[in-house]
């Protein structure tokens, strides 16, 4: 290998420190750029980043949160066409394969959209929801068909006008082949029963 010697070597040397100079604040003012301009993505956006292929919700009440989550942004979030579908999609990815063929996607979307329409036009808006403890959803479980089985309450809170009321919804949920829990149906809690 050849070494520089004399004003050359000092020219040549001088460059690469240079350029390693620049190089250096290239990356810092891109770092601090890229840390600047974090996006602020809508709670539905964040919701749909969620990819239940490689993440499914681990429990039944996970499963029911994630449902009541995405039923709560159907009824009170800002989100466009592409956005309501997908959410919907999602929604759809919770159901069990028994619920799924009783209730093809195009029926339920087109179910969802009147819903949604309903609710809507009469200014009803879902604020809030919990669910069972999951002591009680573990105490709740039991065998049906060959397949492991849970219940999961859920207390809507429903806002109209100046009227604030809670809705019960019991879900049933079943353990599939991979070990998942699917939403197998669910249905309303008459209060008075």
């Amino acid at each position: 290998m050849r070494r520089f010697k004399g004003a050359k070597g000092i020219v040549l040397l001088l460059i690469f420190v240079l350029v390693g100079i620049g190089f250096y604040y290239y990356l810092s003012d891109r770092i601090e750029i890229e840390q600047e301009t974090e996006i602020d993505l809508t709670v539905v956006q964040e919701l749909l980043l969620k990819d239940l292929d490689k993440k499914y919700p681990p429990s039944p009440k996970e499963v029911v949160k994630l449902y009541s989550e995405l039923t709560r942004c159907f009824y009170a979030e800002e989100y466009s066409e592409e956005e309501l579908y997908d959410m919907a999609q999602m929604s759809y990815q919770l159901f069990d394969k028994d619920l799924a063929n009783h209730n093809p996607f195009d029926n339920y979307y087109a179910g969802l959209l009147k819903d949604i329409a309903y609710y809507k036009d009469n200014s009803y808006i879902m604020t809030a929801y919990t669910t069972s403890s999951s002591v009680d959803i573990e105490n709740a479980k039991f065998e049906k068909d060959g397949y492991t089985c849970t219940k999961v309450y859920c207390y809507y809170t429903m806002r109209y006008a100046t009227q604030i009321t809670t809705i019960t919804e019991v879900f049933v949920l079943r353990k599939d082949e991979s070990g998942y829990w699917k939403i197998y149906g669910w249905d309303l809690v008459d209060e008075n029963e």
